[in-house]
């Protein structure tokens, strides 16, 4: 199979703390990965690099073979372009809150039970 992203030594500091370090993983496409880890490992400073919301220190990242910062070929910037390409946009951090399964308990109607 393809792969979907490449992390190539990447790299990110905040102030004084190294949250990803000579970093070297490839996802594959079509697979449903998992990243694991402790707090402060470095897992949400990747997703958000990967995801273009967010700058190495050094190193590079491609999705699809191409960069994801500003780029919409990786990341369409609505949904519809997202369905033409195939992919699906998931809500990350920075992002507007998803929708609420109910709607707003104002008190002023009356839920049937049972």
């Amino acid at each position: 199979m393809s792969t979907a992203i490449e992390v190539h030594d990447l790299t990110r500091t905040h102030r004084s703390t190294t949250a990803l370090d000579s970093l070297n993983v490839s996802f594959e496409a079509g697979v449903i990965h998992g990243l694991l880890g402790r707090n402060g490992a470095g897992k949400t400073s990747l997703m958000a690099i990967a995801s273009g919301q967010d700058w190495p220190t050094s190193g590079s990242v491609t999705v699809f073979g191409e960069r994801p910062h500003e780029n919409e070929q990786v990341l369409p910037a609505s949904a519809s372009s997202a369905r033409t390409r195939g992919t699906s946009r998931i809500p990350t951090r920075g992002t507007r809150s998803p929708p609420r399964p109910w709607p707003s308990r104002t008190g002023t109607r009356t839920w049937p039970i049972g």
